[in-house]
């Protein structure tokens, strides 16, 4: 079937049928998670990588039901009985032994091939990986060819720019590592949101941020533009919230078919965004879609807490903001600056 518009379909169906058979139970909101009740087995499928949360009797278990039907190799483990790295999608995830820390980095050679590209090598860095701008700039820029991920379609001068200052700030801060080490069992998913109303100097679409976390552990980040633009900054607050809602549903939702319950609870630092989520109906927000109404009812029913936040940690996302400030938060976020070449650049080179 490889090839065919139906083989990934046909693959899921055939691991699935596979996993079923040996007690493995199919998550509900996400099918290409497993979960062994007996053995406490995890599991996720990626295409056609299979990655296993188990003991070492959960692991040799896991190894005979794939030898029943495919040829596989076991690319690593990592573990107090095992290895201390593993590479993951040129992902490096490293354990310590001494103190069970894990670290998550991604892909390190992506940083370098932006300055060698760009001609940084010896460019001196910034404090900062962008800067605010006036309207004037943006509309006076002309165009360029292709340069940068959102601006692909229709790159200008000041783009460019841009992209040189993320280049020089990468010069100076060319890893960042995810930390996650030992905490309490925790209950909550929390989720802080931020807009930056009407942010896009062209379209004037406003930006959402959030960081979806557990415990001390930030699980999930992001950054992007608005499909609508908004009237007003508790507008675009508003439908910020939405979203991060519905991302931390489904990190609740995913968490669930492994077995583990968490609460949710939505940090925002716009009252009116609060506001709107709290009652019922449009109010005076008559031009807001029906589709953005629906956390009203969640947030009725109990299932998710809308509180207040004051060191919110997505101001990150939706603005430049003084390094001083991104570094605080960025170690909130259990995140880390680190110098040198990582110690799985070899593997990741070799893959």
């Amino acid at each position: 079937m490889y090839g065919t518009q139906d083989a990934s379909h046909v693959w899921q169906a055939d691991y699935s049928e596979l996993l079923g058979k040996h007690k493995f139970q199919c998550g509900k909101a996400w099918t290409s998670v497993f979960r062994h009740e007996y053995l406490n087995i995890k599991l996720l499928v990626h295409g056609d990588d299979f990655f296993v949360l188990a003991d070492k009797k959960g692991q040799e278990f896991m190894q005979k039901v794939l030898n029943e039907r495919y040829e596989f190799r076991c690319d690593g483990r990592i573990g107090r009985h095992a290895g201390d790295q593993l590479t993951v999608l040129n992902r490096l995830i490293s354990y310590d032994r001494t103190s069970g820390q894990v670290s998550y980095e991604a892909d390190p050679r992506h940083a370098e091939m932006i300055f060698r590209q760009l001609s940084l090598q010896n460019a001196k860095s910034v404090s900062t990986p962008a800067e605010k701008k006036k309207a004037s700039d943006v509309l006076a820029s002309a165009g360029l060819p292709t340069v940068t991920a959102e601006r692909m379609k229709g790159p200008n001068e000041l783009d460019f720019k841009d992209l040189k200052r993320l280049g020089r700030y990468l010069v100076g801060r060319p890893r960042v590592v995810n930390v996650y080490e030992r905490q309490r069992k925790q209950k909550v998913i929390k989720v802080q949101i931020d807009s930056d109303h009407a942010g896009c100097l062209l379209t004037r679409r406003p930006t959402t941020g959030y960081t979806l976390l557990i415990g001390r552990h930030c699980v999930k980040h992001g950054s992007n533009l608005q499909s609508t633009i908004a009237l007003s900054s508790g507008e675009s607050g508003y439908c910020a919230l939405v979203k991060s809602t519905a991302l931390g549903m489904s990190i609740q939702a995913l968490m669930e078919d492994w077995g583990v319950k968490y609460d949710l609870q939505v940090y925002s630092d716009s009252s009116a965004a609060r506001g709107t989520a709290s009652r019922r109906g449009r109010g005076k927000l008559r031009h807001v879609q029906t589709r953005y109404l629906w956390i009203q009812e969640r947030v009725a029913e109990g299932t998710v807490e809308i509180l207040v936040t004051k060191n919110n940690t997505a101001d990150l996302l939706t603005k430049p903001v003084s390094r001083e400030k991104c570094e605080r938060h960025m170690k909130t976020l259990c995140q880390e600056f680190r110098e040198g070449p990582a110690k799985g650049a070899k593997a990741l080179q070799s893959t």
